[in-house]
Formats: C-alpha cells, structure tokens, sequence
C-alpha cells in the first residue's frame, strides 16, 4: 500500500513543479496529470528582427532572437494550484522600442483563452507582434483581436 502512495505522490510533485515541456517549435510529449496543458505562441509580425526574453519562477527560456514573421512556442503544464506566471521581455532595436508584461497566467488565460476552461482539451493563448503593440488572440478565430500592450 505504501508503494502505490509513494508513485501516486511522485506522479504529483513531478506535474507540479516542472511545468515546462518544450522551448521553440520542438514537438514532444508533456503529460500534465491532473492540470491542463497549455501552449503559448508568440508570432512576430514585424518586418524586422526582434529579441523576445521569457521565464517563470522555474524556467528561463533565454533570449530567442525571433526574425521577421517567425514565430516562438513552449508548452507546459498549470501547476496545480493555478499560479504559473510566464514573463516576456521584448526588445525592437533598430527601433529602440522595448516592452516588458506578463505573456501567460490563469487570469490571461481565462480571459483571452476561454476555450480552454470550457473543455478538457489542451488550452492554447497566440500572441501577435505588431508595429503598434502586442495582440492576444487567444484560442479565439478572431479578425481583431484587442491590443493588450504597446512599445516604449
């Protein structure tokens, strides 16, 4: 009986403290038991280069230069008690531009991804980066998704 505590409490500490799969657009399994999987995309829609810096209390994804229409994901796995945090620093330096807010979170992700409270299915949030800011398109079809942040 011990045994099978001792797996089933392995199994739960492993979902919930490493909550991240992948980094770039590499395919691999994550299996997020008892949370959701979720994934982020981050398209750059500029016409030029940028560097796009993003990390959580637990992992640091490094500095990713992201060229024009390229495009950024990572999966991973809400911890368990909701409060997995992704940060994104962003840095447009032929135009001395620089933007810095929170990509991922339970209250994002309930907002702008709703589909993905709605089912069981693996959630998803698509951010586009634009000349005049940055767009949450969520797991939406949507023409005109809302402006969320601007360049400084």
């Amino acid at each position: 009986m011990s045994l099978l505590f001792i797996m089933f409490y392995l199994v739960i500490t492993a979902n919930a403290f490493s909550d991240i799969s992948q980094v770039g657009n590499i395919t691999s399994k994550l299996d997020c038991y008892f949370t959701k999987k979720w994934t982020v995309r981050i398209h750059n829609q500029l016409t030029e280069p940028i560097i796009v810096h993003v990390k959580s209390k637990n992992n640091d994804l490094g500095n990713n230069t992201m060229g024009p229409n390229g495009s950024k994901s990572w999966d991973f796995c809400m911890n368990t008690t909701k409060s997995t945090l992704f940060y994104g620093q962003f840095i447009w330096k032929s135009k001395s531009k620089t933007a810095a807010f929170t990509v991922f979170d339970n209250g994002l992700s309930k907002r702008y991804c709703p589909k993905a409270y709605s089912t069981q299915s693996a959630g998803l949030c698509e951010w586009k980066v634009k000349e005049d800011g940055f767009y949450l398109l969520g797991d939406k079809e949507n023409n005109n998704p809302p402006r969320i942040h601007v360049w400084t």
